[in-house]
Parts: C-alpha cells; structure tokens; sequence
C-alpha cells in the first residue's frame, strides 16, 4: 500500500512538473520559476519515499531476522 502510495505521487510530480516546465516559458520568459517546484516537491517525494517506503521495508526485513 504504501509504495503504491510513493508511485502515485512520484508519477503526479512527474506529469505536474513536465507540464510547468513547458508553460514557463511561454509566459515567463526571464524567470524560471519551475526550477523551485520541482526542488521543493523532490524533497517532498524523497520524504514520502524514506518514510513511506524504504524504512517500512527495511522494519519488515529486521522483524524477520
């Protein structure tokens, strides 16, 4: 469940991120502002992805040994 969880919101951050990287530039032509979304929501995704994910697999593989 929860990595289904992670692959929904990386795919989301994917698709907004794509999306905002083409309209940037057809309306702001001297500031590129998508680069701080896509810092600010990669923290996001890596947070979701540490604490959601990789540690909860990693608490299962210590119950069992």
């Amino acid at each position: 469940m929860a990595k289904r969880a992670f692959l929904t919101h990386l795919a989301v951050y994917v698709i907004i991120n794509m999306m905002l990287i083409i309209i940037n530039p057809k309306y702001f032509l001297k500031v590129k502002w998508f680069i701080y979304s896509i810092i600010g929501w990669r923290i996001g995704v890596l947070m979701h992805y540490l604490f959601g994910v990789h540690w909860i697999r990693r608490s299962r593989q210590n119950l069992r040994v």
